[in-house]
């Protein structure tokens, strides 16, 4: 099977499986990799990655893209009050970074942890729910949530260039560390 990325998914099997198993305990829905860059995934990747590449960023967009355990939290909070409470008197400063930066990946990662934090009855479900009626969750809390983000939209991504959209550097501001 191929992505729109043009990548080809295949599926982790035998010893390479037990090694993922093992190095990677918080997921246990199984792995893909993705060829030609080796990229490893857990498997309800699948369910989102066209979605991920065609993802329509604006041009008033800040992507911040870094691999887990950078500083991306630091540089989400840095970006975002620079341009959403450059004199600290915004009220919206107080929500969770997530509602004001959203990490775009996050629904995939979600359907492999072991407690699903967006599953139907928690607290985040209905309240999307709530607050966005005509959507369905399955089509990805976070994605979505991204997408009616409050502009300019900081969104944070683990995500390679090779697996968004080819137009993503001349569209907006992407931030790499």
């Amino acid at each position: 099977m191929a992505l729109k990325s043009g990548h080809r998914i295949v599926p982790v099997v035998f010893e390479e499986a037990e090694k993922q198993y093992l190095q990677f305990r918080g997921f246990r829905t199984g792995s893909i990799r993705l060829d030609p860059d080796g990229w490893f995934f857990p498997t309800p990747f699948i369910i989102f990655a066209d979605k991920y590449y065609d993802f329509k960023f604006k041009p008033s967009d800040v992507v911040i893209m870094t691999y887990p355990k950078s500083g991306t939290t630091w540089t989400q909070e840095i970006v975002w009050t620079m341009m959403h409470n450059p004199d600290l008197n915004n009220p919206k400063a107080t929500l969770p970074l997530l509602q004001r930066s959203p990490s775009f990946q996050l629904d995939f990662a979600n359907y492999s942890f072991p407690v699903n934090i967006a599953a139907p009855g928690t607290f985040l479900h209905d309240t999307f729910l709530q607050d966005h009626p005509n959507c369905n969750p399955k089509d990805g809390i976070f994605l979505q949530l991204t997408e009616f983000a409050e502009d300019p939209r900081i969104i944070k991504t683990h995500l390679p260039f090779s697996l968004l959209s080819p137009s993503l550097l001349e569209t907006c501001k992407v931030s790499s560390l």
